[in-house]
This record gives C-alpha cells, structure tokens and sequence, in this order.
C-alpha cells in the first residue's frame, strides 16, 4: 500500500500550481462576464483537474521510462529529467502505472459528476474531457507519442491552457464564448516556456534515446531564442486584449508576472549548452506562470 506522502511524491505535487492556475482563471474570468459562480462546480473542476495532472504526470514518467528516455539523464535536476524513483530503482514501473490509473479514475469521477450536474448527459463536458485525455495520455504513450514528435508544447497549450480554462468557465457558466480561449492564451504559453526551457537540461539523453522533443530538432543553439518568441506573444495577448478588445485594463498587471522571464532568458540565451547552469532560469519560469496567472484572475475579481 502507497501512503498519501509518496503518491504525491511520484505525483509531483509541487507542480499542481499548472492545474490549478487555468481553473482559476477560468473561474474569475466566468465571475466577470457572466456574473456566476458555483461552487460545487468549481470544486470539482479543480480536483478533477489536479488529478488529471497527476496522472499525466506518472503516465509520462512510466511511458519514458520504458522507452528509455530518462536512464542515462546525466543532468537530471528537480524541475526536469524524469523520475528518480524509476531510474534509481525505488520503486516499480508497475505501481506507477497503477498510481496514474487511480488518479485518471478519480479525474473520470469529477467529470462524470460534472457531466450529470451540467450537461445531464452526452454535451461539451465529454468531449473536453475526450481531447483532455487523449493529448494528456499520449504525450508521451505509443503509438501517438506527442512530445517524441516534436508536438508536446502544441498539446501543452492545450491541456493546461485553453481547455481548463475554457472548461472552468463552461461549468460555471453554461455558454460557449470565445472570451475563456483568448484569456486563456498567456498562461497556456507560460506553462508551455516551463515544460520547453525544461527540455534544454534534457537535450543530449533526449537525443539519445530517440525522443525527438522540439528543442533536439532545433538544437540548444536555435531553440533557445523560441523561449523568447514565446514570452513575447504571452505579453501580446495580455495587452491586446486590454487595451483594444473590452478585457479590463486592470488586467495589465498580468504583464508584472512576466517579469521573472527577462532574467530566465538571459541564462538561457548565455547557458543553452549547459544544463548544470539553467536550474534557476526554470525556476524563474515556473514563477512567471503562476504570477501571471494569480494577477490575471485578479484583476477579473476585483470589482469596477
């Protein structure tokens, strides 16, 4: 029997900031142009969403390590380079398996109530949980294998941007809008700059092994400037829709969460080629996306 303490161990659950963050936003952003809010609703969206991640996250650390992604990580570090446990031989393949089946069972469960409170039967919720599921389960696992084609941040966009957020807002809200998918941009890219910068540490056991991730077909030398292009877009769709598509202009401050991204693109720009010297470039990452993210859902709160 796994104790709580090491399910969220090999679960990671330092970084549930990446699930929580959407679903928030996508709460504050249905408090505000529609005026509603249940919290029921809200509840199950965010552990549904928690344990969805979980899942993905053992899920992805089981499909690597049988395909030998991880094995001969040289500079594994804490925010990348797959589990130790694994790797280091503490704990079966089979009980994280088994673990990421209990965490998708209990995210079914969310959405299954989800679905009867909301839909009362087959509507938007099942399909959002569909392409939820797909792009998170195969990110990593045969045949599709998302992330070894060079697809991951296409579908980390999706899964911890547009679709929670647009989800949260569904269930709260019970309309389709085009407002949650663009509120939802910034913090789906910020996220994507956390799982990218976290594949330069990666690059060479990742090239080795065949997991052809977009930093190993672009080489540390080119890819190093997509993290830029990418923070630069975040800062876009924070201000466009401010200043000129009816979002409040309150909502600029999100742009003061993307502050820890200048310092974490210079270590990058400098040390793309040596792993051992990026630790705090993607630590300073995982800060940007969830201080943009709370600032975001505040400004959506605060009244006016």
């Amino acid at each position: 029997m796994i104790s709580a303490k090491r399910y969220l161990i090999y679960a990671r659950a330092p970084f549930a900031p990446a699930s929580v963050v959407p679903v928030l936003l996508g709460a504050a952003l249905a408090w505000r142009f529609a005026h509603e809010f249940n919290a029921i609703n809200f509840a199950l969206t965010l552990a549904g969403m928690v344990f969805a991640h979980f899942g993905i996250n053992l899920f992805n650390d089981y499909h690597d390590f049988l395909q030998g992604a991880d094995q001969n990580n040289r500079f594994r570090n804490p925010f990348s380079g797959g589990s130790p446990h694994l790797v280091g031989k503490r704990e079966r393949p089979e009980t994280i398996r088994n673990l990421a089946r209990l965490s998708a069972g209990v995210a079914l469960a969310c959405g299954v109530a989800l679905i009867i409170r909301v839909d009362r039967g087959l509507g938007p919720i099942l399909c959002l949980m569909i392409v939820g599921f797909a792009g998170g389960y195969f990110y990593t696992a045969p045949p599709l294998r998302f992330v070894y084609r060079g697809l991951g941040e296409a579908f980390i966009i999706l899964n911890f941007g547009l679709l929670p957020v647009f989800g949260t807002y569904y269930v709260m809200t019970r309309s389709l809008s085009w407002t949650p998918l663009l509120g939802s941009l910034p913090v789906g890219l910020l996220i994507t700059n956390v799982l990218y910068i976290n594949q330069f540490p990666d690059y060479e056991s990742d090239h080795d092994s065949g997991k052809r991730t977009l930093v190993v077909r672009l080489g540390t030398h080119r890819a190093r400037f997509v993290y830029v292009c990418i923070a630069f877009l975040a800062l876009a769709l924070i201000a466009i829709p401010a200043l000129w598509m009816g979002f409040p202009r309150l909502s600029l401050l999100g742009l003061l969460g993307l502050m820890p991204t200048v310092p974490a693109a210079w270590i990058l720009i400098q040390h793309h080629a040596a792993p051992q010297k990026l630790l705090k470039a993607q630590a300073l990452t995982i800060t940007a996306h969830i201080a943009t993210g709370v600032l975001l859902s505040a400004s959506f709160l605060w009244p006016g």
